[in-house]
């Protein structure tokens, strides 16, 4: 039985050692875009922080898929998938058919109108690698022309406000919300975070867009939209993920927020499965889909679709959550954070804690945590037995 899996990141590896596990004969064939083997996106974040050395981030080796007898075509599109017939056909015109298919692409950053050289994205190791030359190349400057800007107010971008933080490079951020997660967390968790900000002397404007970038070959300079001119030689843009659902459209399989699945795992196409950042997944629990983006979502879907993938009928159900650092600020997500169907509870708000519980007919489905994360499990264990969470 041939399995073919589109997407070489965490949730396809993962199906992939899953499925080489339980079975030696499997012909196993993951086409990914990505130009090297399996690294953790995690440990990015590390790296350009220089706490770890670059071969650290790597999961797998070049020998490991030859040991395992899995194919991995480095570098290569889909560009069609026929669920008919059971085939894709890749950017290098070659046409390979499947019996089970897995869908694990994630997203692309998406770009600003604009380019030039000062202006970085962070979405893979390549991006890393970059950004430290870049710093690298900012620290031969003066002082008085060592300045940043960056745009955002999500993961990304807190990324790129710890990177610049540890690298002493005066910042400024900016963003169209009137402030971090502004669809998700409440005024207080905001507060918490702005004061952060401050108190390491990073600026923060909201409110506002990028008008303009300017500089003749390189970024000098970024022109807001509330006429307000920032110098700066970097620009780090982390506004969300651009993915092109094209594809699946044409193959006539379901999209919604993401690309639609049963608790299996299962898209509407026979034998056709997903996971991971690009995966709306239905919650049997919470009697919706959702689409979850981090790494621990992606790697136990990716386990289960590889089970399924051989024969298993097992439904996910996992509560995953994601934690991040804003400078020495902790801020953790955990479950269902959709503030439109849910009653949000602001559960502590004290000068350096927040605590939001988000509720669904009288239990607890989710909840954001900025500062101290001691209540961390105590809320995920009841989401997990469906209580309504009580310290």
């Amino acid at each position: 039985m041939r399995f073919v899996i589109i997407g070489g990141g965490i949730a396809g590896t993962t199906a992939a050692e899953e499925i080489r596990k339980q079975s030696v004969e499997a012909e196993i064939i993951i086409v990914s875009e990505e130009q090297h083997p399996l690294y953790s996106k995690v440990l990015l974040s590390h790296l350009v922080l220089e706490k770890i050395p670059r071969e650290k981030v790597f999961i797998k080796t070049a020998d490991w898929y030859y040991k395992n007898n899995i194919e991995y075509q480095y570098g290569v599109l889909v560009t069609i998938i026929d669920t008919v017939n059971q085939f894709i056909e890749t950017s290098e015109q070659r046409e390979i058919p499947y019996d089970k298919l897995l869908i694990t692409t994630g997203g692309d950053a998406k770009l600003l109108l604009e380019d030039m050289r000062g202006v970085s994205y962070f979405r893979n190791l390549d991006d890393a690698d970059q950004i430290l030359s870049m710093i690298a190349e900012l620290k031969t400057l003066p002082l008085k022309d060592r300045k940043a800007v960056v745009l955002g107010g999500a993961f990304i971008a807190l990324e790129y406000i710890n990177l610049l933080h540890h690298h002493k490079i005066e910042q400024t951020v900016v963003m169209r919300a009137d402030g971090f997660w502004s669809k998700i967390i409440g005024d207080h968790a905001k507060q918490l975070i702005c004061k952060e900000l401050e108190n390491k002397g990073v600026r923060l404007i909201t409110g506002v867009q990028v008008e303009e970038l300017q500089g003749e070959f390189e970024l000098s300079a970024v022109l807001l939209s509330n006429g307000e001119t920032l110098p700066a030689k970097f620009l780090g843009v982390g506004i969300g993920l651009d993915i092109d659902y094209n594809l699946f459209k044409e193959a006539q399989l379901e999209v919604g927020a993401g690309l639609c699945a049963n608790e299996f795992l299962e898209t509407n196409a026979k034998n056709v499965y997903t996971a991971g950042d690009v995966a709306e997944v239905k919650n049997i629990d919470l009697q919706k889909r959702l689409l979850v983006r981090n790494w621990q979502n992606a790697f136990l879907q990716g386990r289960l679709a590889g089970k399924n993938m051989l024969g298993e009928h097992l439904a996910f159900s996992q509560v995953t959550s994601y934690s991040a650092q804003l400078l020495d600020l902790k801020v953790v997500f955990i479950g269902d954070t959709d503030r439109k169907d849910t009653e949000v509870i602001q559960y502590l708000a004290d000068v350096e804690n927040s605590i939001e519980i988000f509720n669904r007919n009288g239990v607890t489905v989710g909840a954001v945590i900025v500062g101290g994360v001691s209540e961390r499990q105590n809320i995920t264990t009841a989401i997990n037995n469906k209580q309504n969470y009580v310290a």
